[in-house]
């Protein structure tokens, strides 16, 4: 393992007070980002393999009979690690360092989903987290600064400019 690390595959949940197994990731990582876009449904982004930073998205979700499965969705725009991410009307936003996207999740099993380029963030360097509030996204930083991260704000101001 590259770097001194250990990268895991295992997936777990806390259901009824115990712990149950999942199917393992495809993808053994760490400092990955997840998140819960649905009851049955979880996405699992980036993170780092080796000294090498991950693009890869995979979904776990539960099949109408009960069966547990993973499905590799479209690769980030840019390879992440320590990054997060957050639900957001619909959409998942994902953010580290200086710049995000968003991710439009699949609408059926053989869609990969569709990721949209949010552009840079100008307070933060480091390690960022995401928060939403009062229907914003903001971005902290671990240098102490915060930043509103709105995706309809970028795509109206981006669409100015073109």
């Amino acid at each position: 393992s590259g770097g001194g690390r250990s990268y895991l595959a295992t997936c777990e949940r806390l259901s009824a007070n115990r712990w149950e197994k999942l199917p393992d990731m495809p993808t053994a990582r760490t400092a990955c980002a997840a998140v819960c876009p649905g009851s049955s449904r979880l996405l699992v982004t980036g993170g780092r393999r080796g000294y090498d930073a991950l693009s890869s998205v995979e979904l776990l979700q539960r099949s109408p009979t009960g069966v547990w499965q993973w499905r590799r969705l479209a690769p980030m725009l840019t390879a992440r690690w320590w990054h997060d991410m957050t639900l957001f009307r619909g959409c998942v936003i994902v953010a580290s360092e200086v710049s995000a996207e968003m991710f439009t999740l699949p609408l059926n099993d053989t869609d990969p989903g569709q990721w949209t380029r949010l552009g840079n963030l100008n307070a933060a360097s480091g390690r960022t987290s995401l928060a939403v509030w009062a229907g914003r996204i903001f971005a902290f930083s671990d240098n102490g600064n915060v930043e509103e991260c709105s995706p309809l704000k970028r795509q109206a101001s981006d669409a100015k400019q073109t």
